[in-house]
């Protein structure tokens, strides 16, 4: 049996794989047990903040933005589990029945409701599917199986894969529906093909269609990719609509608003809709934080928000926490006291590029201390100067856990040998082929990669990376 922390018996706690971990079936992890708390939409008021943070504190060791928008909380010791359960169903974050609480999986704009470029309010959408998911019991949905909702604003959700995605589009004639995409992202640029459309007061019923017929297809395996795979998402569409009789239109592209291209960052002060406000982002370093430093965002969130008992703070699937409804008097000061608190409020700051999973320290796959070695690279690259916006994914083993969908620059990937990273350039920045060498040990790896965060492309990476391969 596999040992858990401080001599606590892995097999005391559910382990699971081929899953998603969550509050009441947690993954079992070298540093004790991770706890996600699925937050549909990434939306919480301060006091729902502050009770995740006294928990975490109470029963973990550090907490974690995922890139769905939720919370994890590291090192939960096996005996503390069932009262961290306990006092999170308390605070009105998870629900007591557990298959319907991991089936919460909804993922939003981050500046739903306030954004002043959005098509629509998604929040009342977001809560309607949520609840359509938490009562979908004999569906048989995986864990991983999600919808995406976006509300077509400057910061946006187009380009992630859920198992659904419903995209606010503007009409050219005046009105406005969802487009909807089964399986695949809603892209940021338009092709010439017709989009499907649902009306806006049909779209949680077709998500409600959608997930039941998920139900008559157990081969489909709980996905949306397995379902159209066995019907078609033509089919899968008509049928889902059919059982609502909801009329879905063919839009051709030339009746429709371009969407946004590249989605604004949500860090440092966004425009909000209205007079005399604004929100304010700020991304914790690899997306960790401890839960005092939480409980100290509420409070930011608290003095600056001028709407009494309406203090909010959002998660993004930036990995970053926003705050809206400050005033712009005093965004500048909420932004210093959330850059105080150790969180990058620069939209170039390299803190924002590098990406990394939770390593040797906590995975027993990861053969590299990934978080020590992408810290290390933030404070390095903070330091001298790099091409803007230069992203570097820290994997420790195969798997690519900490995002599998991005491309980036430079991915460093741990093994085979414990301690040492094989190096991979981005295929498109290459003249060549990726290269492919290695391996190499942590702090050659770092070295290669600062020197070709200077350069435009990645051809020098790739002569760079062959060099280190030689005196390896």
């Amino acid at each position: 049996m596999e040992a858990g922390p401080a001599g606590t018996a892995a097999g005391s706690m559910p382990v699971i794989r081929d899953a998603c971990p969550s509050v009441h079936e947690p993954f079992a992890q070298l540093d004790g047990a991770l706890v996600r708390i699925r937050v549909p939409g990434g939306l919480l008021d301060t006091s729902q903040v502050r009770r995740i943070a006294q928990a975490a504190c109470a029963y973990g060791t550090v907490l974690e933005v995922t890139s769905r928008a939720n919370l994890q909380i590291r090192g939960v010791r096996t005996r503390s589990h069932h009262r961290l359960v306990e006092e999170l169903v308390a605070a009105g974050v998870t629900l007591a029945d557990a298959a319907a609480d991991a089936r919460r999986n909804v993922l939003a704009s981050p500046t739903a409701g306030v954004d002043p470029c959005e098509v629509c309010d998604t929040r009342p959408l977001t809560a309607a599917i949520a609840e359509v998911l938490v009562e979908a019991g004999g569906a048989g949905l995986s864990s991983k199986f999600g919808v995406l909702v976006d509300g077509g604003g400057a910061v946006h959700v187009r380009g992630r894969r859920q198992d659904i995605c419903l995209g606010a589009r503007r009409l050219v004639e005046g009105s406005w529906g969802y487009e909807v995409r089964l399986g695949q992202a809603l892209p940021e640029l338009d092709d010439d093909e017709p989009i499907v459309v649902v009306g806006p007061e049909d779209a949680s019923t077709l998500v409600e269609g959608a997930v039941a017929l998920m139900g008559d297809y157990p081969a489909a395996r709980g996905r949306m990719s397995g379902l159209v795979a066995l019907l078609g998402a033509e089919k899968v569409l008509s049928l889902a609509a059919a059982s609502h009789h909801i009329q879905l239109a063919a839009v051709a592209r030339r009746d429709v608003e371009r969407p946004a291209t590249a989605s604004r960052r949500p860090i440092g002060p966004l425009r909000q809709r209205g007079p005399g406000h604004c929100a304010v982002g700020g991304m914790p370093v690899l997306g960790r934080l401890s839960g005092q430093q939480l409980d100290a965002v509420a409070n930011v969130a608290e003095e600056f928000c001028d709407r009494p008992g309406e203090a909010e703070v959002r998660l993004t699937p930036w990995r970053s926490l926003l705050i809206p409804n400050v005033t712009r008097q005093g965004s500048s000061s909420a932004l210093d006291a959330l850059e105080q608190l150790g969180l990058a409020i620069e939209v170039t700051d390299p803190a924002l590029s590098v990406v990394a999973c939770a390593g040797s320290t906590g995975c027993p796959s990861s053969f590299t201390d990934t978080q020590r070695d992408a810290r290390a690279m933030v404070e390095s690259l903070r330091n001298v100067p790099t091409r803007s916006g230069f992203s570097v994914h820290f994997s420790g083993c195969s798997k690519r856990c900490a995002d599998s969908t991005t491309e980036f620059d430079v991915t460093l990937v741990g093994g085979p040998t414990p301690g040492d990273y094989e190096l991979e350039a981005r295929p498109d920045l290459c003249a060549s082929d990726p290269p492919t060498q290695g391996p190499l040990d942590a702090e050659r790896a770092l070295s290669i990669v600062l020197s070709a965060a200077g350069s435009a492309g990645a051809a020098e990476v790739e002569a760079a990376a062959e060099v280190g391969s030689a005196g390896a």
